[in-house]
């Protein structure tokens, strides 16, 4: 289980490297080859009603949850780090590193831009969509920084020219920066459309990772390396809607309680079920009474 936060990483990186040389070689014969880097990406494929690519990773997510956000997602290794130099640079007052903690998750936020985005394709206005969408994001920066443009094909129906595109570029990329710096993946579960999409599937995802919570030492260090915020160590849960699949709470288990699983683990032990009534509080004078109840009861069996 250690090892596939390794694995990730090293698929991340060598896709979002294929990804970047496909939108800036297109115009190479020899590497022609790397578009398919550009059309496995979720909402070109929607946009296009590519059934093929939208059932892969529909498959995909039904069986393991959001692989796409951790490995083909051109943005997440952005954000991994930007995510990465705020725990380094950011420190608490001690001098220790900021580590990650559990929040709620924005499901009102997240849902209701899921449902502009949707609504937005479907009356054919593209532009909101192509500047929160991860790929054409990614592709907008690659097409204004390089020198040469990236074709329609593969950058979407809205090209943005000259300063206006590269003043919203530069700021959607602020956005991301700044999020990441502070939270980890709080654009992938909070503001892009394409995680919130993934995440309705990824609930009921056959594979889940799960806290043995008969392992489980109660240490912390996996909430506390959660870029997603989706892990809280105290209740043994994880928020599988918002796990975007980094494998770091994996890598800091040394335990080995945390594993892929079908079903939910139980306790084994009943006594350390937690308990959900209310325990009623006994008040200060409550011992006296009970102390006089005692010595009153005492009396009457000696008389």
């Amino acid at each position: 289980m250690k090892r596939l936060k390794i694995l990730r990483i090293v698929l991340s990186v060598a896709f979002a490297l294929l990804l970047t040389g496909a939108l800036l070689c297109h115009d190479s014969e020899p590497l022609s080859w790397l578009e398919w880097t550009c059309r496995v990406q979720l909402m070109p494929a929607v946009l296009s009603l590519s059934a093929g690519v939208c059932l892969l990773w529909l498959v995909v997510t039904l069986l393991v949850g959001r692989l796409y956000c951790s490995t083909v997602c051109p943005l997440g290794v952005l954000q991994d780090v930007f995510g990465r130099l705020g725990k380094m640079l950011r420190r608490n007052r001690d001098g220790s590193l900021r580590l990650y903690h559990y929040s709620r998750a924005e499901n009102r936020l997240r849902y209701v831009i899921l449902c502009v985005v949707v609504l937005c394709v479907m009356a054919g206005q593209m532009f909101l969509p192509e500047v929160i969408d991860p790929y054409f994001v990614y592709a907008n920066i690659v097409n204004h920084l390089s020198a040469s443009s990236v074709p329609d094909s593969l950058l979407g129906e809205v090209v943005l020219p000259g300063m206006l595109g590269m003043a919203i570029s530069a700021v959607t990329i602020l956005v991301v920066a700044v999020l990441s710096y502070k939270n980890g993946r709080t654009f992938c579960n909070t503001i892009c459309p394409v995680g919130s999409a993934l995440s309705v599937v990824s609930r009921i995802s056959l594979f889940q990772l799960e806290i043995d919570p008969d392992t489980c030492t109660n240490c912390g260090r996996c909430e506390q390396q959660c870029k997603a915020s989706c892990i809280d160590a105290k209740a043994h849960t994880i928020d599988y809607s918002r796990c975007v699949l980094c494998m770091n709470c994996t890598a800091a288990c040394d335990d080995r309680a945390i594993r892929f699983t079908a079903s939910r683990k139980r306790l084994s032990t009943p006594l350390m079920q937690p308990i959900n009534r209310k325990v009623p509080q006994m008040t200060v004078n409550a011992p006296r009474k009970m102390a006089d109840a005692s010595s009153t009861e005492a009396e009457t069996h000696t008389a």
